[in-house]
């Protein structure tokens, strides 16, 4: 049936180090006592003195602020910071170069955060990984950048004050030409691209998906990553192509109204799939495991097949559904398809395996849409990455290391064609315009290859892949 519905996939090539990595990441955390910030939520958390440009402060029991790498946000990202700090400190000493800070959640708090330590450990990664490359020339910068890391804490509950830490860096003697990152898509996102916006500070945005996020609808803004409608295309374009009996589909979504990927997700799959058979909110900061037994009847009616179940929702609570499907006692034996965004990239196939001691589970497949595939690393930018003197053993290996990297490599093609020759250090203006003209001759060496940003900031040149989790296993479905 499987390979009815899906044609014939081929494996993910996942290259092996990330998995040391993320090991060495888990004990980290688990040393940390379950939580991955340097503090525990319900004490007050030790933060460097808040003197100067640089400075990290107290926000609800976390520290956030913005840093070198000399401040450790957290254990599982020791590594790569002191290694972002040596590389920084050697750029300081030379004297002649420009800045770009990763800008995103860093720390845990008590609420339920949609990043988690192994993703902001990818973006870390990624970036460093691309600042060590350009600082090298392979993206033919003269002037060095130096990378700053700025938390604005794991709800983004700190961004006013962390955007205005790096407004402030404009015109100063670390010379801040672009902000990368940018955190999810949420109304706190939001709002600190608009205060980025009115500062002229260029952003490229590393993992945002949302379809609200244009840069006609905030001057100086791209992103490197396909929009949840791209997304919801190429899932539609595979499911229309694929052999199986055609299913009306069943909405299942997070109703958090400040959840812009959310919200993309159920506009476009009203737009592109519906009509719904059904649909049906739940409240991811709640007790979604609840609301998802209270699904069951419609998802598995008494007679008829189940539908095509569309998830607009995130990662974090797509594992708990995929498990209470499994335990309906009206699902028994069922064949059950989960159809969502690329914010399932990270999600552990093996939350799909048939468990033991369980009667006749259903079993369940989740197709998903990518935002890159990791499959598709250019061999020499992996080679150059694995060289890196990281923290840890560590590969190209995930999409948000993936984002993180094309974010930083735009930036140093920015800050290359803005320049030019020259190696005179560039104005935000000249960035910024600069930004919206690479195409091209002029187009950014991206990890998976060449791609370009168009008149409206979004990338383009590079498929959106689709992939499946299935039987504890994931394949990739369309490259």
């Amino acid at each position: 049936m499987l390979r009815k519905l899906f044609g014939t996939p081929r494996a993910v090539r996942r290259p092996p180090g990330r998995t040391a990595l993320l090991s060495a990441a888990a004990v980290a955390i688990a040393l940390a006592g379950g939580a991955w910030g340097l503090h525990a939520a319900d004490r007050p958390a030790r933060c460097a003195s808040p003197a100067g440009s640089l400075r990290v402060e107290p926000a609800g029991g976390e520290c956030v602020g913005v840093t070198d790498g000399s401040f450790i946000f957290s254990p599982a990202l020791a590594g790569v910071e002191r290694d972002i700090a040596r590389q920084n400190a050697a750029v300081v000493r030379g004297g002649h170069y420009v800045t770009v800070a990763l800008l995103s959640p860093m720390t845990a708090g008590s609420g339920e955060g949609v990043v988690t330590a192994s993703r902001v450990l990818g973006e870390l990664d990624g970036a460093y990984a691309a600042q060590r490359c350009a600082d090298s020339g392979c993206q033919g910068v003269q002037p060095r950048i130096q990378l700053l890391l700025a938390n604005e804490g794991s709800q983004e509950q700190a961004w006013r004050q962390v955007t205005g830490q790096l407004a402030a860096l404009r015109g100063g003697p670390s010379h801040l030409v672009a902000v990368i990152g940018l955190g999810v898509s949420t109304q706190q996102t939001i709002d600190g691209i608009r205060q980025l916006s009115r500062a002229h500070i260029p952003m490229v945005a590393a993992t945002l998906t949302g379809d609200i996020f244009d840069g006609r609808k905030f001057p100086g803004l791209a992103r490197v990553t396909p929009d949840v409608h791209d997304q919801v295309i190429a899932l539609h374009r595979y499911l229309a192509g694929a052999r199986g009996p055609s299913r009306r589909p069943f909405l299942v979504v997070d109703s958090d109204p400040e959840d812009i990927y959310a919200t993309s997700l159920r506009a476009d799959f009203g737009r592109v799939f519906g009509p719904f058979s059904g649909e049906e909110p739940f409240e991811r900061l709640a007790n979604p495991a609840n609301e998802f037994r209270l699904m069951w009847p419609n998802i598995c009616p008494a007679s008829g097949s189940p539908p095509l179940v569309l998830y607009a929702g995130r990662e974090v609570t797509l594992g708990t559904f995929i498990t209470q499907l499994e335990r309906a006692p009206s699902c028994d034996g069922e064949q059950l398809t989960i159809v969502t965004g690329a914010d399932a990239s990270t999600l552990d196939p093996r939350v799909t395996a048939v468990r033991s001691g369980l009667v006749n589970p259903a079993r369940v497949t989740v197709i998903f849409a990518e935002s890159a595939d990791p499959a598709r690393v250019q061999a020499p930018v992996q080679a150059d990455f694995e060289r890196s003197p990281l923290g840890s053993t560590a590969s190209l290996s995930d999409t948000w290391t993936i984002g993180a990297y094309d974010a930083m490599a735009a930036a140093a093609n920015d800050i290359a064609i803005s320049t030019g020759a020259s190696g005179r250090l560039p104005t935000l203006d000249e960035m910024r315009s600069d930004l919206l003209l690479m195409n091209g001759k002029e187009a950014v060496n991206g990890a998976s290859g060449p791609f370009s940003i168009g008149p409206d900031g979004d990338a383009s040149g590079q498929p959106v892949p689709v992939a499946a989790d299935t039987a504890g296993g994931q394949r990739v479905l369309v490259p």
